[in-house]
């Protein structure tokens, strides 16, 4: 599998970073699509499809600066993403979080690389 969606992602993963914000980074990777420029990335990953809980957990974890820490681990994001921030729907997420989640977002939607971000259901 090409890791080209990684790669990228890994320039709005910078340490030292709380939970919370990784947490929130996985409710984006969960319930969005990203869409790539034609010609920034593999084309077999022009369109990165919202992935899965436990996907989002292991993108994450490779992308984690600290490879010594628990948070290099994709059980680590995995478990807390379940207790702490099971949100399927962008609909359930809480409004106090709602802020910031939408600052990753458009933090992200700024990248020259990314035309698009799009809630997927």
């Amino acid at each position: 599998m090409n890791h080209d969606h990684e790669d990228h992602q890994v320039q709005h993963f910078q340490a030292p970073m709380r939970d919370e914000d990784a947490l929130l980074w996985m409710v984006l990777l969960h319930n969005y699509a990203i869409q790539f420029r034609p010609g920034t990335i593999d084309e077999d990953w022009a369109k990165v499809p919202a992935l899965t809980q436990r996907h989002a957990a292991t993108v994450l974890a490779a992308l984690w600066p600290d490879r010594d820490e628990n948070r290099a681990s994709y059980e680590y994001w995995y478990f807390k993403y379940g207790s702490k921030t099971p949100y399927e729907v962008i609909e359930s997420v809480p409004k106090d979080m709602m802020p910031r989640l939408l600052e990753l977002r458009d933090k992200l939607s700024k990248d020259p690389r990314v035309a698009a971000i799009i809630e997927e259901d």
